[in-house]
């Protein structure tokens, strides 16, 4: 998607805005990584305006800020892309991070329950334990029909047809 129809666009579920570097960043880059993936633009504000990286922050600096939170945060490990890009003589930041593999994605200082996050619409929602439970059987590539339903006695199953047609082929 080109960047001038992401700034039309605004924030959704794979674009996230940033003025600046905010030390819960991390809290997108989970949330990315447990829905679809995102991109997050560092230099643009919640009104869609390119205001750019503040021209005293060393890049590299910044961008090693980034990938220090993330790892410090993260668990388990994202490997997110950040690169600059120029766009109205201005530098923008962006973090790209792909849909993860090894779901659910928190962050490890506060545990699985309390910092799973998940992207909805243009906003990061900490995650239910259905939701958790939900990405754990992503991860494993269970489907819901594959649960075992524990609340159903085996007494409770009609299993007639299935001994018919065992009869029928075992005469």
């Amino acid at each position: 998607m080109e960047l001038l129809n992401i700034l039309s666009e605004g924030e959704n579920k794979i674009i996230e805005f940033k003025e600046s570097y905010t030390k819960d960043i991390y809290k997108t880059v989970i949330a990315f990584s447990n829905t679809v993936g995102g991109k997050i633009l560092i230099g643009v504000n919640d009104q869609r305006q390119v205001i750019g990286i503040d021209s005293k922050i060393d890049i590299f600096e910044l961008k090693d800020r980034i990938i220090s939170t993330i790892v410090d945060h993260c668990q388990p490990m994202i490997m997110p892309e950040i690169y600059t890009i120029n766009i109205q003589s201005k530098v923008l930041c962006v973090i790209e991070i792909m849909k993860g593999q090894s779901l659910p994605y928190y962050d490890k200082n506060e545990g699985k329950e309390d910092s799973t996050f998940v992207r909805m619409g243009a906003t990061n929602r900490k995650a239910s334990l259905e939701m958790i439970q939900e990405l754990e059987r992503q991860r494993d590539h269970i489907s819901y029909d594959e649960l075992i339903c524990r609340d159903l006695k085996f007494e409770a199953l009609d299993v007639s047809c299935i001994v018919e047609a065992f009869e029928k082929v075992n005469k």
